[in-house]
């Protein structure tokens, strides 16, 4: 089994300044129905705007969509920085197959919260105050 400790090595220190990712964690545990609900709301104000704009001219959202391209490239970067090395540390350790069938190697790994909650309509990947 591997230790708490061991996953910690690229230290997250400087993490509970900003944001408390095992509370927000066990909240989402227990609040299936807040991402069921954003879900919802996502489709319908996608659905809305689309009616909204039918008659009227497009925006034009390359630069907007350029920059946000950016920004999830490197959240994806600072992502398997921190989580890849643990995943190689398990295998190595343990086999896939206890990578695969266990939480060992991100249970204790905020990135993969925020990937989580990235996946979510309408929701920052990494919280507010952290930008």
């Amino acid at each position: 089994m591997v230790e708490f400790n061991e996953l910690t090595d690229l230290s997250f220190a400087w993490l509970p300044k900003y944001f408390d990712w095992k509370a927000a964690h066990l909240f989402m545990r227990d609040h299936y129905e807040l991402p069921i609900g954003l879900c919802i709301v996502y489709l319908i104000v996608i659905f809305g705007i689309k009616r909204f704009m039918r008659d009227r001219t497009p925006f034009d959202l390359r630069m907007p969509l350029f920059w946000w391209n950016v920004f999830l490239a490197v959240f994806s970067m600072l992502g398997s920085i921190y989580v890849v090395p643990n995943i190689f540390r398990v295998v190595k350790r343990e086999g896939l197959t206890a990578d695969m069938c266990g939480i060992e190697s991100e249970g204790f790994n905020p990135w993969v919260f925020f990937f989580c909650m990235s996946k979510i309509p309408g929701n920052p990947p990494i919280p507010i105050s952290f930008i």
